[in-house]
């Protein structure tokens, strides 16, 4: 897909933006939010974004990682489901309830995400 969108798509000098709810760098928040994916048995395929962008051929220009705060105390059905739709199993909303009681007992979560911008060569 990135191919077809740097050979195809793009015209010389055009941009493709990306915006991952992940950090590409490796760093890590004390308490990431991922932690309850992979508490209920989803495994993240850390796969490099950045050589794969790069490899299809454009050049990265801008890069910015940026923090959020989530506040889970008082978490919706939405969320929840949300967070249970990721697994292989049927993870009941209380499950993923109690998880995230037990993750983040004052209820509040960090994640480190990521925006870069890529060009197309001229």
């Amino acid at each position: 897909m990135l191919k077809t969108i740097h050979d195809s798509w793009l015209n010389a000098g055009g941009y493709l933006a990306v915006l991952s709810a992940s950090s590409w760098s490796g760093k890590s928040l004390e308490d990431d939010s991922e932690e309850i994916f992979y508490r209920l048995g989803y495994a993240f395929k850390k796969n490099s974004y950045e050589e794969l962008i790069l490899g299809a051929g454009f050049v990265k220009k801008h890069y910015f990682e940026f923090s959020d705060a989530r506040d889970f105390s008082n978490p919706d059905e939405a969320l929840l489901r949300f967070y249970s739709s990721h697994v292989f199993y049927s993870a009941t909303d209380a499950e993923v309830r109690c998880l995230i009681k037990e993750l983040y007992p004052g209820g509040k979560a960090h994640g480190l995400h990521t925006l870069a911008l890529f060009q197309k060569a001229l």
